[in-house]
């Protein structure tokens, strides 16, 4: 599994907040960081919308038409996706630690995935490295950060149909059509013979 990280993000990364998803792309899961200090606090929402879709559309080789665009952009609990957020240093949460940080889930991570993957590739993404080594990142589960069966169901659905949909596409493009998939009648015979003595 690994991380996708925009060009806005080549630089060294400071700890930050914000939200992430974690997508199945063909390869494999991968984690889709934005640390609020490169995107400025975007929501889920937008995130989804403007960086999640377009790169599901990207990396699939597929292009959604207007109307599952709309199906595609109505679903950002399709996939798992969680919040990195950190406490007060000298407040007192019920459960958490002051100055700690804290991976807010759905608690719906792939089994393929594992919950000590996602910590460790979360924490890297928005520079809490450092925090991991001193046990200082935590995995938290918040229950509006789960999945929504029925938005998965939706977008799993429509990568498969437009996958399909390139593969058919593919396989008219390979298929080598008979010159003549039907008997031909005597005068179209003649004339056929015709043209082809005029090239020969």
């Amino acid at each position: 599994m690994t991380i996708l990280l925009a060009n806005k993000m080549r630089n060294a990364l400071r700890p930050s907040e914000g939200p992430y998803y974690l997508v199945p792309f063909p390869e494999g899961w991968e984690v889709m960081a934005f640390p609020d200090e490169h995107y400025g606090g975007i929501g889920h929402i937008d995130a989804w919308k403007q960086y999640v879709v377009p790169q599901i559309q990207s990396r699939y080789g597929i292009q959604f038409n207007p109307m599952e665009k709309i199906q595609a952009d109505e679903s950002p609990y399709a996939f798992p996706r969680g919040r990195v957020g950190a406490t007060m240093p000298n407040v007192q949460m019920q459960g958490e630690e002051p100055g700690h940080w804290y991976i807010y889930y759905g608690s719906d991570t792939p089994k393929s995935v594992g919950e000590d993957t996602l910590l460790r590739k979360v924490a890297s993404a928005f520079g809490l490295n450092g925090y991991a080594a001193r046990d200082m990142v935590h995995l938290k589960h918040a229950g509006h950060e789960t999945m929504k069966q029925d938005e998965s169901k939706l977008f799993s659905s429509l990568i498969q149909k437009k996958r399909n949909e390139k593969q058919k596409v593919a396989s008219i493009k390979d298929f080598k059509i008979n010159e003549n998939p039907l008997p031909m009648t005597e005068e179209e015979e003649k004339r056929s013979i015709i043209i082809r003595n005029a090239h020969s």
